[in-house]
């Protein structure tokens, strides 16, 4: 048993609200075992631990979950290479990532097979962070808001297509104005325990908060990126405010837009229930210089 003293602890509380505190002492070992008041720790106590790590009044924070990543460190999820996720894992669990979903991009179902199956070998690997499952980015999604991933691969949604697949896939984006199916694609999903997520969507307001409340979805991918936005008379896929009265979860961009806003600090009165601040991060991360290599240029 190891404890860590003399930190800032960034602790849950009963809501799920984050809080930061001071004067306690967190007992671990491959898990958390106990937080209790450092001044009820003994001597003897101290005595016995493998090892008390001060920290000196650094933050102490639960590990992250990261649930849009395709790449760091010179590999990327679609990479044809066992050891592509493994690097991913390594570096994750250095910047304080203690599980994360490996992200696909739009590519043609053989090539995505072949990285799924990796995914399915990572998950029962035990180092670095731990892969939980995939993220599927695409391919059901719109050719209007395709952004970098590439039009030639996008495909009509089906669900038969994913469920090999469906003990790998935790989440997967697609356009709901594509689906044209009264919600039984997203239904197929739920019923197997996979989240549907908008994005790369050309869907208007109506269309976007229908898939949500009536069939299913809960979880919108990189809000105000490739999604129709919030002009003043035609709102979108934008104008959906995780947490306004919607059962839904959202990712945020932190890369600041063309423009020099940043869509992650614009206010829309109350803050969101559940809200992923995402980088969505690529090969490059980690500072390795390489060549991107995205399916639009493939």
């Amino acid at each position: 048993m190891k404890a860590i003293i003399n930190g800032r602890f960034i602790i849950p509380d009963e809501t799920g609200c984050f809080t930061v505190e001071e004067g306690l002492a967190l007992f671990f070992d491959e898990k958390i075992r106990a937080i209790r008041p450092a001044a009820t720790v003994s001597a003897a106590e101290r005595e016995e631990l493998e090892a008390c790590i001060d920290a000196r009044g650094a933050y102490v924070s639960p590990g992250f979950l990261n649930v849009h990543i395709h790449g760091c460190v010179g590999a990327d999820t679609m990479d044809d290479d066992p050891e592509a996720i493994r690097k991913m894992q390594l570096f994750q669990a250095e910047t304080g990532v203690t599980s994360f979903l490996p992200t696909t991009m739009t590519y043609d179902f053989p090539t995505l097979g072949r990285a799924l199956r990796h995914v399915r070998e990572a998950m029962a690997r035990e180092e670095g962070a731990r892969v939980l499952g995939c993220h599927m980015e695409g391919p059901f999604i719109s050719p209007a808001k395709k952004g970098a991933q590439a039009e030639k691969n996008i495909a009509k949604a089906d669900f038969a297509k994913i469920a090999p697949y469906q003990d790998i896939v935790k989440i997967i984006t697609v356009a709901p104005e594509e689906l044209h199916d009264g919600g039984q694609f997203i239904a197929d999903c739920h019923a197997h325990g996979i989240v549907v997520s908008l994005g790369h969507t050309a869907a208007d307001y109506a269309t976007a908060r229908q898939a949500i409340e009536e069939y299913g979805a809960k979880h919108i991918t990189h809000r105000f990126t490739a999604m129709t936005g919030l002009p003043q008379r035609r709102p979108g896929t934008a104008a959906l405010r995780p947490g306004a009265r919607l059962p839904l979860h959202g990712e945020r961009p932190v890369a600041p837009h063309s423009n020099g806003k940043n869509p992650a600090q614009t206010r829309q009165g109350n803050a969101p229930a559940l809200t992923f601040i995402l980088a969505a991060a690529l090969i490059l991360a980690g500072g390795l210089l390489r060549v991107i290599r995205l399916c639009a240029v493939r």
